[in-house]
């Protein structure tokens, strides 16, 4: 099996456009979930995906949320097929399950300015979203889900709301950590320009349009932070492809940002994640 593994990862290393696991442990994890797929487990990459926001065809352009496959979908249906192909060559099972981040509903800006602020339409279109991406797949290796629709609203909200807080505890503590944020909140003023034309333009002070960035950039970590915990939970093996972002490495940090119930003891599952180079940002 162990033979078999490794040819496995070989071919899955030549797929253009995808990238292992950066860190030897992750690799090394991913493996020994390979062996149990080998043995007749499913392994299963779980693929986290923009709403349907309004894009030019390459990059996102934020100005209205649509209900039909999101760009960052169509670029994954493109590029994890070979994934699938690489698993099918070797009779062996894989799933690839596409969520689309309903959880950006709860954005109140987001919500406002997309649908009125109606938020069972914003996740009504998300749902349409999802329903759209499963008529357009072709392999019973791949399903369409979302965050809430795989993990639960109220266990996926309720995790976030935790990590924001430790993350919010650890900016004001720690001078590396503020840092990293601040940095990471500037690398996306363009970004963030496009997704809230309104905190630019609506009067807010400097400090107070910074305030709000630099807690959105923390949310998005306590997103990262709360899918690693979830897809972690999940019995069999499993692996995360994500986008080229500078979060990836957060997915894997649950043990630096302890939850009061977490025990230090025990450290918190590893779970591989996967690149895939396109950028939509």
């Amino acid at each position: 099996m162990r033979k078999v593994a490794e040819a496995i990862i070989e071919d899955l290393d030549k797929l253009p456009e995808i990238q292992l696991p950066d860190s030897k442990s992750e690799r090394g994890i991913f493996k020994t979930g390979l062996i149990k797929a080998i043995g007749g487990e499913t392994l299963k990459f779980y693929i986290g995906s923009c709403p349907d926001y309004s894009h030019n065809g390459v990059r996102y352009t934020h100005e209205y949320l649509g209900d039909g496959v999101p760009l960052l979908t169509q670029y994954h249906l493109e590029v994890d097929q070979g994934i699938v192909s690489v698993f099918g060559g070797q009779g062996i099972s894989c799933e690839l399950i596409l969520m689309v981040a309903d959880v950006e509903a709860v954005d109140k800006i987001f919500c406002e300015r997309f649908t009125a602020g109606d938020e069972a339409e914003f996740l009504a279109r998300c749902k349409r979203s999802a329903a759209a991406t499963q008529e357009r797949l072709s392999s019973g290796s791949v399903r369409s889900s979302s965050f809430f629709d795989e993990f639960g609203r109220d266990r996926f909200l309720d995790l976030q709301r935790k990590y924001f807080g430790v993350l919010a505890d650890r900016f004001e503590s720690d001078g590396s950590f503020r840092h990293r944020v601040v940095t990471d909140t500037f690398g996306r003023d363009d970004l963030y320009k496009k997704m809230y034309p309104g905190v630019f333009n609506n009067g807010m002070t400097p400090g107070q349009r910074e305030e709000f960035l630099i807690g959105r950039t923390m949310r998005t970590m306590a997103q990262y932070l709360t899918l690693g915990r979830l897809v972690g939970e999940v019995d069999g093996p499993v692996a995360i492809i994500n986008h080229p972002t500078t979060n990836k490495s957060i997915y894997n940090s649950r043990g630096k940002f302890l939850l009061p119930e977490d025990d230090p003891r025990y450290p918190q599952p590893t779970v591989p994640v996967f690149t895939m180079t396109r950028r939509v940002y």
